[in-house]
C-alpha cells in the first residue's frame, strides 16, 4: 500500500519510513515481553546433610502349612 500509494520517486524514502515506523511499533508492543525470569533465588548449599544409615528389614511370614504331600511327594 505504501509502495503503491507514493509517487515513483519517493517510494523507496516511503518504504524506508513504513520499515522503521514498523520496527517502533513492535518495539514499544513487545517491551513488556520477557523471555527471561525476572528473579533468581540463590540456593546455598554448603552445609553437608547427616550421612544416612538404610538398614533393609524383609518381614516373611511364617507359612500357613508346613508340609504337603501330593501323590507321595513331600512339597
Amino acid at each position: 500500500m505504501i509502495w503503491s500509494a507514493s509517487p515513483a520517486t519517493g517510494r523507496t524514502v516511503a518504504t524506508g519510513l513504513a520499515v522503521l515506523t514498523w520496527a517502533a511499533v513492535s518495539t514499544l508492543a513487545l517491551r513488556g515481553l520477557s523471555l527471561r525470569s525476572s528473579s533468581f533465588v540463590h540456593v546455598h548449599n554448603d552445609v553437608q546433610s547427616p550421612p544416612v544409615h538404610v538398614r533393609p528389614d524383609i518381614h516373611v511370614p511364617q507359612p500357613l502349612v508346613e508340609r504337603v504331600e501330593i501323590n507321595g511327594r513331600d512339597l
